[in-house]
């Protein structure tokens, strides 16, 4: 970590109103996108608040520090409370389809055994579009309660691992050079940075105009469809040039996000090849073996798949129906390596922790090993404990172990993969499996789990990466995330039971809610209903070896070629579809753009370029979004 001398806070007045401002203004224009059309804000209003604050302060006279550019594009990044679940759960105890859906176990209707922590009984219910009752008291507060402890046990957990993957192994986090980029060149306004920069933000305006602003326009205001090129990626799977003509099951495309085309750029080489052999291997290679020469196996994949099936469909039922079992091998596999080849950096990590404190001789102003440890139990064995009040009868010791030893191992090789390859590793569908597993045959398990953490960790100690190449105080990211919370909870709640006041959801003035809720309440009774898929502990110890002796063996030939086993690991979870680009752009950025411009040159400005890129792509989603909510705004009267 950078010198405690040189890391500034960044947590101030600004960068705190800029929070409260992005959740009270661009809060209802992602709310609203998502209930029309599922696509949503993420992370694009960040660069227009980003870029807004930055010409207020200079005609004001008044200076925004990159330390508070850190806080201010980070934290709009990350996504804090899901705004619909409870909307989404009156849905679902009163949609026509789960009164088709009965429970094995009680052989009673869905709606009435789905228990009322999680959703008031459906007789109980005001029909008022609104949570705001007494009814709704348990479920959102048991919702809230179990999400602050997510949040606790992946604050300690992010600590641990960025003590371990940054502090000690020093870990080069590609991606993470993207914002800390954007915040450097916007704060220093270096003459040379800015123009590569500025050419890369407009020519990605350009660009994502094409892409992305032109439909949003078009469709938000005249119902009108305009796509130039396809989103999110061109289908190969089927159709004229389809693969599964060749190899059916197979899934392929190519994407025509931007930041897809560049993002190789910052990926060291080898890890970028071996991405691409892993994709490959899984989605393409892999997925057709399921289908044909193991159809045996896996009989649910060789009923479902059929010719002229999207590369999206083939990817989600591929992973329901081939991958989950898998990928949990390979997962266990990643971490009992990364245990035995890394036991002693992740002892110097902890040695490191145990010293650590909030003086100002600490480079980290990390909390204690002690104290995380204990933030750490505290949340996953409090989880614990609410879960066992709620749902007495299910094996206390299996949800405990899998709250606390999973988490841990989810965070492990998650963060190791980022730090390597900027792209996760992650065990799917972990509570499902575990539910499956233990033989409990109640149905009240599928709507409470213990806290499962580890999945945010990854992007949050990426976070605390840029940080330090911000010269960030680390701390200030939790301390902002604690704001950024409370503004989107409190926010979040009012325009979404604002939106439900206004219309039914769903209904055709939420169009996308008419596609995809029914579709979700499907796929969430079928998992509660046991109709999804069986473990097969075979193929999981299989997967498990396989997994194992690639990695042993791959760590000898790193002697004379290089190996990046984490590169391949996570190329699993990555589609053909941005793995071809990422090659393409790797290839590019190792041996053409340093003849051209100069290694020197290059290496000096390619994270600049990338920044660029992405900064163009987030203005135009962010308007587009913004033009179409404030001419949407008084469309329809409540109903």
């Amino acid at each position: 970590m950078a010198s405690s001398a040189k890391l500034k806070s960044g947590l101030t007045i600004k960068a705190i109103l800029a929070l409260f401002f992005s959740s009270a203004i661009f809060m209802p224009v992602g709310l609203y996108l998502a209930l029309v059309s599922g696509a949503g804000l993420g992370g694009a209003h960040a660069y227009i608040v980003l870029i807004l604050f930055i010409e207020i302060a200079s005609l004001i006279g008044v200076q925004i520090t990159k330390q508070e550019l850190y806080i201010i594009l980070t934290l709009m990044q990350v996504g804090t409370v899901d705004m619909f679940g409870f909307v989404f759960r009156q849905y679902l105890v009163t949609s026509p389809i789960s009164w088709s859906f009965r429970d094995p176990y009680t052989g009673k209707p869905i709606p009435e055994v789905i228990p009322t922590f999680f959703v008031p009984y459906w007789k109980s219910i005001e029909f008022t579009r609104t949570y705001l009752q007494s009814a709704w008291l348990i479920p959102v507060l048991l919702s809230i309660t179990m999400t602050a402890l997510t949040v606790l046990a992946d604050f300690a957990l992010t600590i641990i691992f960025s003590q371990l993957y940054i502090e000690t192994e020093k870990l080069p986090f590609p991606f993470a050079q993207i914002p800390s980029s954007i915040v450097n060149t916007l704060s220093d306004r270096t003459s040379s940075k800015m123009e590569t920069f500025i050419l890369a933000m407009l020519a990605s305006i350009i660009y994502s105009f094409v892409l992305y602003g032109a439909n949003i326009i078009a469709s938000g205001l005249w119902n009108i469809r305009v796509q130039v090129l396809p989103i999110p990626w061109i289908d190969l799977t089927t159709g004229v040039f389809g693969i599964e003509k060749y190899l059916p099951g197979a899934a392929l495309g190519i994407a025509t996000d931007p930041l897809a085309w560049f993002s190789g750029f910052l990926i060291p080489f080898p890890t970028v090849v071996y991405l691409f052999i892993g994709s490959i291997l899984t989605w393409i290679i892999g997925n057709n073996l399921a289908l044909t020469v193991f159809s045996n196996i896996f009989p649910h994949w060789k009923d479902e798949w059929t010719y002229g099936m999207t590369l999206s469909l083939v990817y989600q039922r591929s992973t329901l129906r081939v991958w989950i079992i898998p990928q949990l091998g390979i997962s266990l596999a990643v971490v009992a390596l990364t245990l035995i080849q890394q036991y002693k950096s992740i002892l110097r990590a902890f040695k490191s922790l145990l010293r650590a404190s909030y003086s100002s001789e600490s480079s980290s102003h990390f909390p204690s090993l002690s104290m995380l440890l204990v933030l750490y139990l505290f949340a996953t064995s409090f989880s614990v404990l609410i879960f066992h009040i709620f749902i007495p009868d299910f094996p206390i010791i299996i949800a405990l172990l899998v709250s606390t030893v999973f988490s841990f191992i989810n965070a492990l090789i998650g963060s190791r993969a980022v730090g390597e390859t900027g792209y996760g590793v992650s065990i799917p569908y972990v509570w499902p499996a575990t539910i499956l597993l233990s033989g409990y045959q109640k149905i009240d398990v599928w709507f409470l789990s213990p806290v499962i953490a580890g999945y945010t960790t990854p992007g949050w100690v990426q976070n605390i990466k840029v940080a330090q190449l911000t010269e960030t105080e680390p701390m200030d990211f939790f301390k902002g995330y604690f704001f950024a919370f409370i503004f989107d909870l409190i926010f979040g709640l009012i325009y979404a039971n604002l939106f439900w006041s206004i219309s039914p959801i769903p209904s055709s003035n939420y169009p996308n809610t008419l596609i995809t809720w029914p579709v979700n309440v499907i796929n969430t009774l079928m998992w509660a209903t046991r109709q999804v898929f069986t473990a097969n502990v075979g193929l999981l110890t299989f997967f498990f070896g396989l997994t194992l002796i690639v990695g042993v063996s791959g760590t000898l030939i790193s002697k004379f070629i290089p190996f990046s086993f984490m590169g391949l690991v996570s190329g699993t979870g990555v589609l053909p579809a941005y793995s071809i680009p990422l090659l393409i752009s790797g290839i590019v950025g190792k041996f053409i753009m340093p003849k051209i411009f100069g290694e020197s040159w290059w290496n000096e400005n390619k994270s600049i370029l990338v920044a660029g890129i992405a900064t163009g792509e987030g203005i135009v989603v962010g308007i587009s979004t913004v033009l179409v909510l404030l001419a949407k705004i008084g469309w329809v009267l409540p109903i």
